[in-house]
């Protein structure tokens, strides 16, 4: 989502964890998702969404998040992938491991190249891979 409105200031205001002004500027990029009509950018805010209230303390809604952006954007491997590396760092690798899994399965099972918009099957076995490896070396 990078140059996106609102994601500089998104990423400023989540690295000076002023989580409140995060919303806002989230707000801004989730309403420019929605005129453009983007899943992925939908799917990709909710997860942001998810991230300022684990910051918060919130791992409920941070995690129905994190599920809810899959569901927005099904079938993305993108989308299953940044809630695998999230479920890696809350410490709930069992489940983190399985979304791997299903992340190698779907990239074998159809193959598919590199585009301007999206990452090649072969780099997201590779992805997921490197979190399976973060996991074992835990």
């Amino acid at each position: 989502m990078a140059g996106y409105p609102g994601e500089l200031d998104y990423v400023l205001s989540m690295g000076d964890k002023r989580y409140e002004d995060a919303k806002k500027h989230l707000l801004t990029m989730t309403s420019h998702a929605r005129q453009m009509d983007s899943r992925p950018m939908l799917a990709g805010c909710a997860q942001r969404l998810g991230e300022i209230l684990f910051a918060q303390g919130d791992e409920a809604a941070a995690i129905a998040l994190h599920e809810f952006s899959e569901f927005i954007d099904t079938g993305s491997l993108l989308a299953k992938l940044d809630h695998a590396k999230f479920l890696a760092k809350m410490g709930r690798h069992g489940a983190a491991k399985e979304k791997c899994e299903q992340i190698i399965s779907i990239a074998k099972e159809t193959p598919f190249a590199e585009t301007d918009a999206d990452f090649s099957s072969d780099q997201y076995i590779d992805a997921a891979d490197r979190v399976l490896s973060e996991i074992e070396d835990l």
